[in-house]
């Protein structure tokens, strides 16, 4: 009897990839709901950010062209983080902190450091130039630019970027729902008296742990002793509710060996026994 020859890995690969489905249902959530999953649609900034020139320093702005050494400015208005600043006086000033708008008609910021108190105002120590300290608008981010892609997974900094341009829905693709199957009589829970001649499952734990580290959903755990109609009767309840299932074991020569044997006899056989060790014994098939 001649040995079934073994696929090569890239192979392999390329065989799961050519006979997997797409699945493309969509999902609108919450943003704040959304962490570890894949966006389903572009994202594009509907404003500017910062959506108006802002300071980047505490200090006092003023506009160039009027800028004296040595000279007093009084101090027209302040101007915190928030508030909607007025049109600057001519030959003065304002108070401003990091963050806050720039008057429409200023264009300079000296930072509080190189400044100068008086009764009657603030001279300066350093000679400015226009421009000076300040965060021009749309320096983070362009109106109507695309600032996300789709099928990016989403992580905290990209949660931010989009609630900075006041998004609070997005579209994502539904999670994965896969099914974990781990086999074999030797295998007892974690938790459990271990016997002689049993070990614990290890596989079934970290499988669920991947899923759920790429975003998807385990609808189905179960394990399977080393029988054939127990190994069919449960992955045909998993094949009606399941995406997807991984199976931990049961694919090799093995009297015990269940897996393969019910998918040939129930599915299809699309690939068996790869180049790899250890991992040589590796199914791909439908149910």
């Amino acid at each position: 009897m001649s040995k079934s020859p073994l696929m090569p890995f890239t192979e392999a690969l390329a065989t799961i990839q050519s006979n997997s489905q797409c699945l493309v249902k969509e999902d609108t959530i919450a943003l704040n709901k959304s962490l570890g999953r894949v966006l389903a649609q572009d994202i594009y900034a509907s404003i500017d950010i910062p959506p108006a020139a802002n300071s980047a320093m505490d200090g006092y702005v003023m506009r160039f062209d009027d800028w004296q050494a040595n000279k007093v400015f009084p101090i027209s208005q302040r101007i915190p983080a928030g508030v909607a600043p007025e049109q600057l006086q001519e030959n003065t000033v304002a108070r401003i902190f990091t963050g806050a708008e720039i008057p429409a008609n200023a264009d300079l910021v000296i930072m509080q450091e190189n400044a100068i108190t008086h009764d009657e105002g603030v001279s300066f120590t350093q000679v400015p130039k226009q421009n000076d300290n300040i965060r021009p608008q749309g320096q983070d981010v362009l109106k109507d630019s695309r600032v996300l892609e789709k099928g990016l997974r989403l992580d905290a900094q990209h949660l931010g970027i989009i609630a900075s341009l006041g998004i609070n829905q997005i579209a994502v693709f539904d999670k994965l729902k896969v099914g974990v199957l781990t086999t074999g009589d030797e295998l007892i829970t974690a938790g459990n008296t271990l016997n002689k001649g049993q070990i614990f499952n290890s596989n079934g734990p970290m499988l669920q742990a991947l899923v759920e580290k790429l975003g998807h959903e385990v609808a189905s755990y179960q394990h399977a002793s080393d029988n054939h109609q127990e190994t069919e009767s449960i992955l045909a309840k998993m094949s009606s509710c399941c995406d997807i299932i991984l199976s931990s074991g049961g694919v090799s020569v093995g009297e015990e060996d269940h897996v393969k044997n019910v998918i040939e006899a129930n599915g299809e056989l699309l690939l068996w026994k790869i180049a790899i060790k250890p991992g040589k014994p590796l199914v791909h098939g439908s149910v």
